[in-house]
């Protein structure tokens, strides 16, 4: 059986991807960590289970136990050292032959990958640099980790100390040989790790830098900041894709996805360069940095087919991207294979491998690639090879997140609650829109959003001064600690005029310098104002046109006073502020004291999982401020009348909430409305920790390595 071909695709080995396929019992071994194996059996009676157990005698095996789950059908696993892989191997390969059970095992390219130390690598300093046609990593000038390495760290440590993150980052990408995926978080240093990885390969450039086409002049500034030995002629941008902009002596380019594209697809010579001189420059650029990969969830896109096609050529591939697009393992393959093609070379194998590789239907031989297998041996495998990623939590102090409760106006908010109460109606009559015809649901609809508007509104008029009073006390504690800290300035993100304007007419008459950007971006005014200033200013920015090239690293204070639906921008802007910065900051979200309104908001801000992703801790440093409260979202209950005026499907509720000309919807009206208790006021306040919950590429895996051994039952 040497060659069979599935709906267009060759499998060279094909048994080794028969097991993947058919539905029958079988023990998967795979990657866990560098130190054990684990086997994990699945749907076998116990007698298989002694059986095994019996294979693994005098292998140092420890047993664990498992819950029986939809995904795992095993109640029993074994973990052993991974020295004795081989001879696990062949044990369970006998046991698999008496038992009509098939052993996969660990594809030897992976093995080699994950097991191989750094003692592997040859040192290689002065070989010249080999044209290739196809890269081929044995042929690679490879440079070990060792002293000139720290050395060439310290040389670029002078002028501007390197982060830890960084420093790690950079032994990692010189330990790969310049093929890594440089995945940290915005405001880490990525452009900076990217160009001192690729500035020690010296012997591979020309360097090229692909980036989005704003970027290429702040790229060229980096390289003359971080690397300062470059001349200014050693950096070029090409501003379009004409042969002749790469003649010279220049090192490194910066081009923009679409010209680099249009440089690499059909080597057409100018009339007025040499074709000769152009073409061998082209051909010769061995190190490129590709800037936001991650707007490329695929790669054969038509832009980057050309760039694609080249870097199979190049010795040194550098992927820059804040947010790594790893919803699937399907999504890795094509970056796998640019940095490794020698160990991920077959499509099939990796599909069968890690996206639980099945046939689409009985009537199909094409495999499906939306599935998840083996994610612990490909998440070893990301992070030890190809990946460094760096998460702002771990790298910057706790961002320091609270709910302060300011007081508020009594009355206002009594009339917040009442729209609120009737928000709590319509959403039951809502969701039973079936009993009535659609124009009766449109008003229902229309009303949802009346309500809600008008309750947001009156929250918003309750607490103006109580704002106001915040943000003067934060704005006096920014001035009592100017000398010892670097960010001084206060920003404020609202979306409500009135809230803005009596902030700034109030605080303006206080004497505080305020910069209002209510057009939604930093003009020069704006920037020089906040520049030039000696003393903290107020930033008021509009909290819906927030965009992510704000510049808000002088901000100690983020005060938001207004909740709004989407947590999206409330975490966007609180990234803002610590873009850049790895000093502690405090965020403060402001909530009017005994109003249900912002307690309903903030419930559904846990559903929309915001809260969830965050986690609280002891702060001692806002004692000063108002005292805030930890709300127990869990415990609001709706208002008992609501309940049981649903329960007898009471009509009269809503042809009142409908309202008539003769009968209009009285606000005022708060029979009905009980007050609920608040929970008491904890002294101190309470911070939480920003983690990514979209993020969902994988974790950080622990130190040390094993091997898995799955037995699995394909449904």
């Amino acid at each position: 059986m040497e060659q069979i071909v599935l709906g267009g695709g060759e499998f060279q080995q094909a048994h080794q991807l028969l097991p993947y396929l058919i539905k029958t019992w079988r023990i998967e071994i795979s990657i866990y960590s560098k130190l054990k194996i684990l086997i994990l059996p699945s749907k076998v009676p116990e007698h298989y289970y002694e059986a095994i157990e019996k294979c693994l005698v005098g292998f140092s095996c420890e047993r664990l136990m498992h819950e029986k789950g939809e995904d795992a059908d095993y109640t029993v696993s074994w973990i052993l050292p991974v020295q004795n892989y081989d001879k696990v191997y062949s044990v369970l390969n006998q046991f698999g032959q008496g038992y009509n059970i098939p052993v996969i095992p660990i594809p030897s390219k992976i093995l080699h990958c994950i097991t191989e130390s750094d003692d592997d690598i040859e040192i290689i300093e002065n070989e010249e640099v080999k044209e290739m046609t196809q890269f081929n990593y044995n042929q690679l000038t490879l440079v070990k980790p060792n002293d000139s390495v720290e050395k060439y760290l310290e040389e670029n440590n002078v002028l501007f100390p390197l982060w830890g993150n960084q420093i790690t980052a950079i032994r990692e990408g010189i330990k790969n040989q310049g093929r890594v995926f440089l995945a940290d978080d915005k405001g880490l240093g990525k452009s900076r790790e990217a160009i001192l990885i690729a500035m020690r390969f010296k012997l591979d450039l020309p360097l090229l830098v692909i980036c989005d086409d704003k970027l290429k002049t702040m790229w060229k500034k980096e390289f003359h900041k971080w690397y300062p030995k470059l001349r200014d002629e050693d950096v070029r941008i090409l501003e379009s894709h004409k042969r002749k902009m790469l003649e010279g002596q220049t090192y490194i380019f910066i081009a923009s996805y679409e010209i680099a594209s249009k440089i690499f697809n059909n080597f057409k010579p100018d009339a007025d360069c040499d074709a000769d001189i152009s073409e061998s420059r082209v051909k010769n650029i061995r190190s490129v940095i590709l800037d936001d990969i991650h707007i490329f969830s695929n790669l054969k896109c038509k832009t980057l087919k050309p760039i694609v096609k080249h870097l199979k050529t190049c010795n040194r591939i550098i992927f820059c991207s804040a947010v790594p697009n790893i919803k699937r393992p399907d999504d890795l393959y094509n970056f796998l294979k640019i940095l490794r093609p020698d160990i991920f070379d077959n499509k099939d194998l990796y599909s069968c491998r890690y996206c639980k590789g099945e046939f689409r239907n009985k009537h199909s031989l094409s495999l499906k690639n939306d599935g998840f297998s083996n994610v612990k041996e490909l998440e070893i495998i990301l992070y030890e090879k190809f990946m460094v990623r760096s998460v702002r939590k771990n790298e910057i102090q706790p961002q320091q997140r609270c709910l302060v409760e300011i007081d508020a106006n009594v009355d206002i908010v009594k009339i917040a609650d009442s729209f609120l109460h009737k928000l709590e109606v319509q959403k039951e009559y809502t969701k039973r829109k079936h009993c009535y015809n659609n124009k009766d649901f449109t008003v229902l609809k229309n009303s949802n959003l009346k309500f809600r508007l008008e309750m947001k509104k009156n929250t918003l008029m309750a607490k103006l001064q109580g704002i106001f009073v915040f943000v003067r006390d934060c704005m006096r504690e920014a001035y009592q600690n100017l000398k010892n800290s670097n960010s001084k300035n206060i920003a404020v993100f609202c979306n409500s005029k009135e809230v803005r304007d009596h902030l700034k007419t109030e605080m303006t008459e206080e004497g505080y310098t305020v910069c209002d950007t209510t057009q939604g971006s930093f003009g020069e005014e704006d920037a020089r104002t906040i520049k030039n200033s000696r003393h903290p200013v107020l930033i008021l920015i509009y909290l819906n046109n927030v965009r992510t090239n704000y510049n808000l690293k002088t901000v100690g204070y983020a005060i938001f006073p207004e909740l709004i639906e989407n947590p999206s921008k409330l975490i966007l802007a609180e990234k803002l502020v610590f873009t850049g910065d790895i000093s502690q900051k405090k965020i403060a979200y402001l909530i009017a004291k005994g109003s249900k309104s912002d307690q309903f908001l903030l419930k559904e801000l846990k559903e929309k999982q915001w809260m969830n992703s965050l986690y609280f801790h002891s702060l001692s440093d806002w004692k000063s401020y108002p005292k805030h409260s930890s709300f127990d979202f869990n415990d609001t209950e709706m208002v008992p009348e609501i309940q049981t005026m649903i329960q007898q499907n009471d009509p009269g509720v809503y042809s009142s909430l409908k309202g008539t000309e003769s009968n209009p919807v009285d606000i005022d009206d708060l029979s009905g409305m009980t007050e609920t208790d608040q929970n008491q006021i904890e002294k101190g306040m309470n911070d939480l920790v920003l983690i990514e919950s979209n993020d969902q590429s994988f974790s950080s895996p622990s130190q040390g390595s094993e091997i898995v051994l799955n037995i699995s039952k394909r449904s």
